[in-house]
């Protein structure tokens, strides 16, 4: 098992002693299993991008044309109809 010192944020800090409790208020044992739990959710990204990959390839293309045949819509056009 290794020992390390970390800075976490307040709200990250929140968040883990707030997860914490679901492991008797072990910190530690709450930080293992959300760094286990990453590589399962990685994993699991990386096999529905495998299983999408034609729709993925299809969407690509599809916005590439678009933007090359002028079709496109700036971002900033985007956000401002979107109220961002």
């Amino acid at each position: 098992m290794a020992i390390r010192h970390i800075e976490l944020t307040d709200e990250a800090g929140s968040i883990l002693d707030e997860l914490a409790g679901t492991y008797g208020g072990d910190t530690g044992q709450a930080l293992s299993e959300l760094l286990l739990a990453r590589e399962s959710i990685e994993d699991s990204l990386d096999a529905l991008e495998d299983e999408n990959a034609q729709e993925l390839i299809r969407q690509r293309d599809r916005a590439r044309s678009d933007f090359e045949a002028g079709r496109g819509i700036p971002w900033e056009q985007i956000k401002a109809e979107s109220g961002l």
